[in-house]
């Protein structure tokens, strides 16, 4: 992985590990977090990579959370897997952009 892409995607780890957490220094990231990111890379599609299997390959790890680095790879699982291009996923996982709480939430009412 490139130099830039990896500073990139541990900023956006940093990101999303905090996103809905009480830990502002978060340094673990949950199920929950990977897949909201996933979903919002455009990589969750609920057809070839679903929750259900996200959620089996978590519990591989065993634990509530992961670090960054094993969730590297837990990415590097995935995409041999499911026989994705890394360079897509990691691009893909970079460029959605942080947490975007209207995707989860719906769209807030104006008052």
């Amino acid at each position: 992985m490139d130099v830039h892409i990896d500073v990139s995607l541990k900023r956006q780890f940093f990101e999303f590990s905090i996103f809905q957490s009480s830990d502002t220094k978060a340094e673990c990231i949950s199920l929950r977090q990977i897949d909201r990111w996933l979903k919002q890379a455009g990589i969750l599609d609920m057809n070839k990579i679903t929750t259900t299997y996200t959620g089996m390959l978590f519990s591989e790890f065993g634990s509530t959370s992961m670090d960054y680095q094993s969730f590297l790879n837990f990415l590097e699982k995935l995409i041999e897997e499911k026989g994705e291009n890394p360079d897509d996923i990691f691009k893909k996982l970079v460029k959605c952009g942080k947490p975007n709480i209207e995707e989860f939430c719906g769209d807030v009412p104006e008052i």
